[in-house]
């Protein structure tokens, strides 16, 4: 992958392949290269180009088999670990299918709407969540300086950060098999849903 400095009028690097090489050759080639763009995504703070984005959603489309590895899923709690803005990153994975597939609990809440009072798809507010979570250290908002200053020495530590990244993405998992929104659901979560989604990590 190589970097270019233009992305929409914005100053941010965007990834690109070398000339003379077709994304879509790369990841027929070389598919784990697929998660391996994310890793870089988020660890160097770079968006994919569009060509790059296309051609990972064709081959995570058309072998979406090659996604469910041991190794996926150990780069995907590296990416959860990292001491970076992450949330880019997950948006695209959504964005493309890979989140589902690496992450089924994932895949059952997608597109799901619940109670009458919530406009979002649970999917889609589980990302929102992340986002808020990720944008805290440029909040400065007196009320938020303590939450922010915490986040911030969480995400220095690995572990505590993967522990907090984790739960975002899990705390609505269970609406998409309880299918039923009452306060049971977080108590169905707990016992079978989250275990259930931490066992092959």
């Amino acid at each position: 992958f190589s970097y270019s400095s233009v992305f929409r009028n914005e100053s941010v690097p965007q990834i690109s392949v070398r000339q003379g090489i077709s994304a879509d050759a790369l990841f027929a080639s070389q598919p784990e290269k697929v998660i391996t763009l994310f890793c870089h995504s988020a660890s160097r703070e770079r968006r994919p180009s569009s060509e790059i984005l296309e051609a990972a959603r064709k081959m995570v489309t058309e072998h979406p088999e090659k996604f469910n590895t041991a190794k996926t899923r150990q780069d995907f709690l590296d990416i959860l670990k990292l001491d970076s803005d992450v949330s880019y990153t997950l948006w695209r994975m959504n964005e493309i299918g890979l989140l589902s597939i690496i992450f089924p609990e994932f895949k059952n809440i997608k597109g799901l709407f619940t109670e009458p009072n919530h406009r979002l798809a649970v999917h889609t507010h589980t990302l929102y969540v992340l986002d808020i979570l990720e944008h805290l250290p440029e909040q400065e908002h007196p009320t938020l300086q303590e939450v922010k200053n915490l986040f911030i020495e969480i995400r220095k530590d690995s572990e505590l950060i993967l522990i907090l990244r984790l739960s975002v993405l899990l705390h609505d998992s269970a609406k998409g098999k309880y299918r039923s929104f009452t306060a049971g659901h977080a108590t169905y979560a707990g016992q079978y849903i989250v275990p259930q989604a931490l066992a092959p990590f």
